[in-house]
This record gives structure tokens, C-alpha cells and sequence, in this order.
């Protein structure tokens, strides 16, 4: 059996495997879509609101969302304007039609797999595709494409900048402009491209003789943009209010301290890696039904995932997408993201790092190139069949805006807003203004009762929609549901559907005095 591959049977081969991922991706995405966004999806209606906020000319933070600093973590008063100014032109044309923002998540899905198959492909071609098709069962295990919002936009914009950069021949003055604008696309969409700057820097530094000074002008005008992005869309997150800090130093002095914190404001070292790390297992797949055999399959993708990445780091060291891929996971640990869907950018590579770990195994174990192929081709097959037949027998995305108990509330909600101006509390805010337009702050969760009741004060609260959907956990639900109880001369209940109740909150002025 000769050793060496077959340039053309390779190509063939990721030809294949390429319409089989574009296939899932169509099937599924649309399957998805059409099932609306995930219930515990809420960020996605405050990009909606900014938009419709821009098509009916009124200013752009006039959305309805009442910004709790005691729950900052939430959303922050004003998300980047990126994915508001992508939809609102579409709004325009057809109206508040709720095609429009899942077509763009489906968009963005393809985008986003079909640019990082192609940057893997130019290092090997069936290995491009596999990380493709790995990436694809991830995202449709993860229901990425139910929900509307501005993560795989923005996927896709980072893998483009990656793929455009990545370029034997010197940068054109056409391809330094067209890079500049996707980077400066994707530092509107989130305030998470940041390590776009530094790479862009490394970048010019490492390939000085090839591309001259236009790698800096690129990371000078990112620079610039997020600097301009975060000054007035993002510094309510990152770093956290005044208060939340005093909050948090407050409750740390009840316990010791941690060595692997690093402060209420930039987060914790050990926090954020155990997050990330459930995120990685997450893009790794969950192939099989019993939680014992994912934890250890888990475990020994890790070998080859770890080995398969260090490998494209040592020979691609000089490389605009590694150079991305390192300062992004600098910027993950570091900052208190903690979000997992933070991590989406890096399932390809996750994705590429078992592929090659595994590779060069094979190699290693005299498996001729071509066989080594079609091992992996077979294992990935698998592992991706396995993924997706657990999606197919699971429940599929659960809309929250659709659950009969919550269209109850809202419905309430709407009658008890034409009686008088109400501000409303749910775990679900967003959602809830989206779907009603009433104004709505997410329910204050705090270390004392006291604070809570100061918070609905300061924020003009009149209502509380207090609940979760079973199976949901929300500690500021908890606390709520024994304010309500502990204190009942607060609350007056307006309607109770299922596990939710609606009370009117009565102001401390009506309230009774002391005995």
C-alpha cells in the first residue's frame, strides 16, 4: 500500500463530508429556527429592541430595559450596536417579523462553519472538513441556531478576518482595507473582539518583511473602534458598577480568600475555568446517553485535542489564527465573561486539535496517510451521528415566549399596564418587554433582604413576575419567592399560572407602620 495520500481522493473526500455538513446544517438550523430560541435565551430581545428602536427613530437606548446594578451580570443597559444595525434595515422593509433575525442566525451558522472548514482545509483538506462537520454537530447540539442574536455573526466575522489574513503573498492595500472593516465589523458586534488588537499587532511584528505596516494600520483602527465601542457600550460590564464591586467585597469578607482570584472585577482564574472548561466539553460533543461514558470520552478527547493544538501552534506560531486563538483565551481567563457560549469562536479549533491529535497518533502507529484518513473520517462519522441522534430524541428548544404559564403572565402584565404606567420584575426581562412592551428590570437578587426592597425602590418597580420555568434554577427567583412569603403585606397577588405569580408591589408608603 503506497504511503503517501492521494491528493485527489482527499480532495473527493472533504467534497463529501462538506455537502453532508451543509446538509445538517440547512436541516437542522431550519428545524431550530423554526422552533424559536431556547428558554434560557434572553439577550437576544434587547438586540431586537435597539433595532426596532433605530426604525422608529427613537434614540437608540430607549428600549424599555430598566438596568439592575445589582444584577449587572444580566445585560448591560446598552448592547453593541453591530447586530442592532444589521437587522434594523430589514425591519424597515418588512416589519418586526421574526424571520428575519433566525435567517440571520442561520446565516451566520454557515458563515461561521464554512469559514473555519476553509481556513483548516488550506493545511489539509479532509482535515478542513471534519473540523466543518464537528463544529456543525456542536453548534446543532448547542441549538445555537434558535436563538437570535449576534454570537454566530460574530464567529463568522473573527474566521473571516482569520482566513483573509492568513496569506502567503503580501497584504494588498484591498485585502488590508476589507480586513479592517471585518474587524471593525466584529468589534460592534461584541465588545469580545478585542483580541483582534493584539493579534493584528503580533502579527505585523512577526511578518514585517512580508506585510509591512498595514497589519498595524488594521489593529490601529480595531483599536480605535473598540475603544469607541466600549467607552459608550460597554464599560457597564466590563468592569462591573461601582456598587456591584462594594456588593461583592462586602460578601467576600465572609469567607477566605482564594489564591486563583483575581478581584470582583476582573473574575476569578478558577471560576472561569471551570465554565470554560464545560464549555469545551460541550463543542467536544456528547455523543452518548449515559453521563459516566461522556465524562470519560471527554477525557480522552482531551489528549489528542490539547496535542493536536499545541502541534498547529509550534508549526503555525507566526500565523494571524493562532496568534487570534492565543490572545482569545488570554482575554477568556482573564476577564469575567463567563458565559460559555463565549467559546464558540474556539470550537473549531477544538474541533481541528482532536482531528490532528488524533492524526498523529495514526501516523505514529505506521498507519499509512490514507488509512489514517479514513479512520479519522469514520471516528468523527460516528461521534457526529451519535451527537445527532440524541438531539433528534430530545426536546428541541423550549421558547419561553411560548409557554402557556408565561403567555399568562404577559397577558396580565398587558391588562394591568392599561390601568396605569406599570415597571415590571422578571427573571426574563427582556423577553417579557420584547413580547408585551412593557418596561421590565430583571428580578434583584442581593446578600440581604434590605437591599432588595431598596433596589425595587430606586428602579420605580411596581410589579413582579416571580417564577422560572421546572427544571430552571435562578437564585434571585428563589429569593423572591421568600420575600413573598416572608413579607406578605409587600405583595399583592394579581394571577398565578402554573409556577408563576404576578403581584402588584406595594410602595413603602402604604405599607403598615410598626405596631
Amino acid at each position: 500500500m503506497s504511503q503517501h495520500p492521494d491528493p485527489e481522493q482527499a480532495r473527493r473526500a472533504a467534497r463529501r463530508l462538506a455537502l453532508v455538513t451543509l446538509a445538517l446544517l440547512l436541516g437542522f438550523g431550519t428545524w431550530h429556527a423554526l422552533r424559536g430560541p431556547a428558554s434560557t435565551a434572553d439577550d437576544y430581545a434587547q438586540y431586537l429592541l435597539h433595532a426596532e428602536a433605530l426604525v422608529d427613530g427613537r434614540p437608540y437606548t430607549d428600549t424599555g430595559y430598566i438596568f439592575s446594578p445589582l444584577q449587572w451580570g444580566v445585560g448591560p443597559p446598552v448592547q453593541s450596536p453591530g447586530y442592532p444595525l444589521t437587522v434594523a434595515p430589514f425591519f424597515a422593509l418588512f416589519g418586526r417579523a421574526d424571520w428575519i433575525p433566525r435567517l440571520l442566525s442561520l446565516v451566520g451558522g454557515l458563515a461561521f462553519v464554512g469559514l473555519a472548514g476553509a481556513y483548516f482545509a488550506r493545511l489539509e483538506p479532509v482535515g478542513g472538513a471534519l473540523v466543518a462537520l464537528i463544529t456543525a454537530a456542536a453548534l446543532i447540539q448547542l441549538e445555537a441556531m434558535a436563538t437570535p442574536g449576534p454570537d454566530l455573526v460574530f464567529c463568522a466575522l473573527l474566521w473571516a478576518v482569520a482566513f483573509g489574513a492568513d496569506t502567503e503573498a503580501a497584504w494588498s492595500w484591498p485585502r488590508t482595507v476589507a480586513l479592517t472593516a471585518l474587524a471593525v465589523a466584529a468589534v460592534l458586534y461584541r465588545i469580545a473582539a478585542l483580541p483582534l488588537v493584539p493579534a493584528f499587532f503580533a502579527f505585523g511584528l512577526l511578518n514585517w518583511r512580508r506585510h509591512g505596516i498595514k497589519p498595524f494600520l488594521a489593529g490601529a483602527a480595531s483599536a480605535v473602534s473598540f475603544g469607541w465601542v466600549f467607552a459608550v457600550f460597554g464599560a457597564s460590564r466590563i468592569p462591573p458598577p461601582p456598587q456591584y464591586v462594594l456588593d461583592a467585597v462586602r460578601a467576600a469578607r465572609a469567607r477566605p480568600a482564594r489564591p486563583m482570584e483575581t478581584g470582583p472585577a476582573l473574575g476569578g482564574l478558577r471560576n472561569n475555568l471551570a465554565v470554560y472548561s464545560r464549555g469545551a466539553f460541550e463543542l467536544q460533543l456528547y455523543p452518548f446517553p449515559w453521563k459516566l461514558a461522556n465524562q470519560a470520552y471527554h477525557v480522552l478527547a482531551s489528549v489528542p485535542m490539547a496535542l493536536g493544538t499545541l502541534l498547529w501552534g509550534a508549526r503555525r506560531w507566526r500565523s494571524f489564527g493562532v496568534l487570534l486563538v492565543f490572545a482569545y483565551i488570554a482575554m477568556l481567563l482573564l476577564l469575567s465573561l463567563r458565559a460559555s457560549r463565549y467559546l464558540w469562536p474556539l470550537a473549531p479549533v477544538i474541533a481541528y486539535g482532536m482531528v490532528e491529535g488524533v492524526r498523529w497518533a495514526l501516523l505514529r502507529a505506521r498507519l499509512s496517510p490514507a488509512r489514517a484518513r479514513r479512520t479519522l473520517v469514520g471516528v468523527a462519522s460516528v461521534l457526529v451521528a451519535l451527537t445527532l441522534t440524541r438531539v433528534v430524541a430530545g426536546p428541541g428548544p423550549r421558547p419561553i415566549a411560548q409557554d402557556a404559564d408565561v403567555q399568562a403572565m404577559f397577558a396580565a402584565v398587558r391588562a394591568e399596564a392599561e390601568r396605569a404606567p406599570v415597571r415590571v420584575a422578571f427573571y426574563k426581562s427582556r423577553t417579557l418587554i420584547w413580547e408585551t412592551g412593557v418596561p421590565a428590570a430583571p428580578l434583584a437578587g442581593a446578600p440581604t433582604d434590605e437591599a432588595v426592597y431598596a433596589e425595587v425602590a430606586s428602579l420605580g418597580l411596581t410589579h413582579a413576575v416571580v417564577g422560572s420555568l421546572d427544571g430552571e434554577v435562578d437564585a434571585s427567583v428563589e429569593q423572591w419567592r421568600r420575600l413573598v412569603v416572608d413579607a406578605p403585606e409587600r405583595f399583592e397577588l394579581v394571577r398565578r399560572s402554573g409556577p408563576f405569580a404576578l403581584y402588584r408591589i406595594r410602595p413603602e408608603r402604604d405599607l403598615p407602620g410598626p405596631a
